[in-house]
């Protein structure tokens, strides 16, 4: 995962301020994890994360809730990123 300086906020479904974001991040790396957390708070979003790092820890989080956003990042030595998107179209989600 690359740092970045902000996070843009595109048009979406309206959301009041302040209210949680649930977020799935696909992350094997607790410290990117962690940055982008700190870099989500520090744009005053209020995110309720998960992170998985496998491709059955993804489907299993997708069976159990429902998600504002998945956020993956695509260089992971598994090969839960490149199967992310047809886990996300074949759950509905």
């Amino acid at each position: 995962m690359h740092p970045t300086n902000s996070v843009e906020r595109t048009a979406g479904p309206s959301r009041a301020e302040g209210d949680p974001v649930r977020l799935l991040v696909i992350e094997d790396s607790e410290l990117d994890f962690e940055l982008l957390i700190r870099e989500l708070r520090r744009q005053r979003l209020h995110p309720i994360c998960e992170r998985v790092d496998s491709a059955a820890a993804l489907q299993d989080m997708l069976d159990s809730g429902t998600w504002d956003a998945v956020i993956s990042d695509h260089h992971l030595p598994c090969s839960c990123s490149p199967s992310a998107p047809p886990s996300l179209i074949s759950c509905g989600h």
